[in-house]
């Protein structure tokens, strides 16, 4: 799979069946054509359809167009960890932590495998 041109703009949708969101990357907005992180974006898409892992979020697809990417990532309904264990409603567990740890240490080690750092690690990109 790679980039393919977008032929006109694409909204953001959700489909609950396939439990699927198409999503468009929220940092490059509305930029000139030549907007100066589309190489990294490209070796980021590129990375990624290289990946298989039951704990990193898997791209499906991703279309490149006028002044941006819109990439179709797995759905993950959970949100982010970092709201989950801090909801007061929610009772943690050490058993909890360890099985958190755990998948983390999984998929981080998956990348390493792979000779990829992930250089972003933070408690909003880790979802449940």
């Amino acid at each position: 799979m790679g980039v393919r041109r977008a032929r006109a703009h694409t909204h953001v949708c959700v489909s609950w069946e396939a439990r699927l969101a198409l999503l468009p990357d929220p940092f490059l907005g509305n930029l000139s054509p030549l907007w100066p992180w589309k190489e990294d974006v490209m070796n980021e898409i590129n990375i990624m359809n290289q990946l298989s892992h039951t704990n990193l979020i898997q791209l499906y697809d991703a279309f490149e167009g006028r002044s941006s990417f819109t990439l179709v990532l797995e759905y993950v309904d959970g949100g982010e960890l970092f709201d989950r264990i801090t909801d007061e409603k929610y009772h943690l567990t050490e058993l909890d932590v360890v099985l958190f740890t755990k998948q983390i240490c999984e998929g981080v080690h998956y990348l390493h495998q792979h000779y990829i750092l992930h250089l972003d690690l933070k408690n909003c990109v880790i979802l449940h």
